[in-house]
């Protein structure tokens, strides 16, 4: 067995376990609850279980954040729309921090319009840096009105968090159209947002002789629910 096939047999143990330390969590089940909408401009954050993307499959119902202008268009007439979700202060301890959270984007292209971005902070908000965005190459995807083959669909993303161990950091989902043009989309959700402590996965015998037929023990810092 190659060593890359036995990394990726290793990964898919860990991503099994059930259990770890949830360090953050925020459904929206039935508001923005933990989270706080900020510094709209011509449109912003609420709760909503109504407009069409909220009952998609691939998060959690019955509610998400939406970022919303008029009726459940991201868009305000003509006008650049922008705004801030932003969550309260989370504590990453020394075994580290991993984040997930389920979202749904729409917009005029994949790349350079529309761009819903996630930004951390470590110094209790006077500055953000950017860790993903539907920007190009930014990490996240977006179905865009000119790749009508994409399937509209939520999509997950997830982002380790190891670089803010033993600090304190807020986590604000940015929407910013950047023009007034073309924003009649209904088209900006996230829902499902978790910081959960990474697992430890140990394999007590070197990659390189794992073969077919060779016993291999494994140990983690899993309290149970795996197999």
């Amino acid at each position: 067995m190659s060593k890359w096939i036995c990394t990726i047999f290793l990964l898919f143990l860990a991503g099994i376990f059930q259990g770890q330390t949830v360090l953050y969590s925020e459904n929206f089940n039935s508001s923005l609850n933990t989270c706080t909408a900020v510094n709209g401009s011509s449109a912003n954050w609420v709760w909503n279980n109504s407009c069409a993307r909220s009952g998609l499959t691939g998060h959690s119902p019955p509610g998400a954040a939406l970022f919303i202008g008029v009726n459940c268009f991201f868009g305000n007439q003509f006008q650049t729309v922008s705004g801030n979700l932003i969550s309260p202060t989370i504590a990453i301890g020394q075994a580290g921090g991993v984040l997930t959270f389920n979202y749904f984007r729409q917009g005029e292209t994949q790349f350079y319009w529309d761009v819903l971005s996630v930004q951390v902070s470590n110094n209790n908000g006077a500055t953000y840096t950017t860790i993903l965005s539907t920007a190009s190459g930014g990490g996240l995807i977006g179905y865009a009105m000119n790749t009508p083959t994409q399937s509209l669909v939520w999509n997950q993303a997830c982002f380790n968090l190891s670089s803010y161990i033993n600090q304190t950091v807020t986590l604000r989902f940015n929407f910013n159209s950047l023009d007034g043009i073309l924003n009649d989309y209904d088209g900006v959700y996230v829902d499902d947002i978790v910081i959960t402590e990474p697992y430890s996965l140990n394999v007590a015998q070197s990659a390189n002789s794992v073969c077919p037929g060779t016993a291999v023990t494994l140990s983690t810092n899993a309290v149970g629910g795996y197999s």
